[in-house]
């Protein structure tokens, strides 16, 4: 593609989102295409203003996109949470990954619903209509390249698992939970609501960001990475719900940032004004920042 183009998102209500989202269809990303172009996603200036962010003053971290039937999306808390942090979004669209990555100072894997590979799974046989389709792809390429390059990384939900998946070689994963664990009780669908405690390390990295050993959090997932303890010699599980199922993980090497939870931040962030839940972007934003400073980046200001 010879040239870049700047496509501004749209927002509205995308699908049977309860929130706004900002967005565009499949057909105006493939006619930006069509005329040889690279298109770059962003937000409208009165958009960043009205969510609290100051436009040109702000530190570039990636977003990986969603999908809502025949477009790409953002939902609003997660972008909400990002500029009330310092953080600009980069939208990364499922094209040529690896080139909107390279002058960024940071990554942010959000949840979304896609499959990670099959042999990641304790009992794939469980798994139903299993496709790793392109947005499991881009994920798996924006993981790598973070991975490669050093940035800084705060994955949630699904975008917590898959970045483990890419960083630990062996992962073991739960397909669904409730199938294959003692608990009875469900932790899927309850991004609006506090649902269950999260118990901290005290030893962890996590620990040292919120100064809590115990977290009330919502919850919206299925599956669930497998605690091996010390078989994972990349990754350090630093917090669990009361039943034993894992919650949060964080590089054991501490000379990257490499963060992954379970549960919604961003929700609880932007809706709840919950201070600990924005203090993982606030520290996802400091590291980008000190990224791009080590790097003597010249995106940033």
């Amino acid at each position: 593609m010879s040239a870049e183009k700047i496509i501004y998102l749209e927002k509205k209500k995308y699908g049977n989102n309860s929130c706004y989202g900002y967005g565009i269809s499949d057909e105006n990303m493939a006619a930006a295409e069509a005329a040889g172009t690279l298109p770059v996603l962003k937000l409208r200036s009165e958009h960043i203003f009205a969510l609290g962010g100051e436009d040109g003053k702000l530190v570039p971290v990636a977003m990986l996109m969603g999908r809502d039937g025949d477009n790409y999306t953002a939902d609003e808390p997660y972008v909400k949470s990002m500029l009330a942090a310092g953080m600009e979004p980069v939208f990364i669209h499922y094209g040529n990954v690896e080139s909107q990555l390279r002058d960024v100072c940071g990554l942010l894997l959000p949840g979304g619903s896609f499959d990670s590979p099959k042999e990641w799974y304790k009992h794939p046989e469980l798994l139903k209509n299993h496709c790793l389709n392109s947005r499991s792809a881009a994920y798996i390429a924006a993981c790598r390249y973070a991975l490669s390059a050093g940035l800084p990384v705060l994955g949630i939900c699904a975008g917590h698992q898959m970045m483990a998946g890419v960083f630990q070689p062996g992962l073991q994963m739960y397909a669904r939970i409730p199938e294959e664990t003692a608990v009875s009780e469900t932790h899927k669908g309850h991004k609006e609501d506090y649902v269950h405690k999260v118990e901290i390390s005290k030893d962890s990295r996590l620990y040292r960001i919120l100064g809590k050993s115990e977290l009330e959090v919502n919850s919206n997932h299925n599956e669930a990475i497998i605690d091996r303890g010390t078989a994972y010699d990349k990754i350090r599980i630093s917090a669990v719900s009361p039943e034993g199922i894992v919650e949060a993980w964080e590089a054991r090497d501490e000379k990257i940032f490499v963060l992954g939870v379970q549960w919604h931040p961003e929700y609880l962030a932007s809706e709840y004004r919950d201070k600990n839940a924005a203090r993982l972007f606030e520290v996802l934003a400091a590291e980008a920042y000190g990224f791009c400073q080590r790097k003597k980046n010249p995106v940033l200001f």
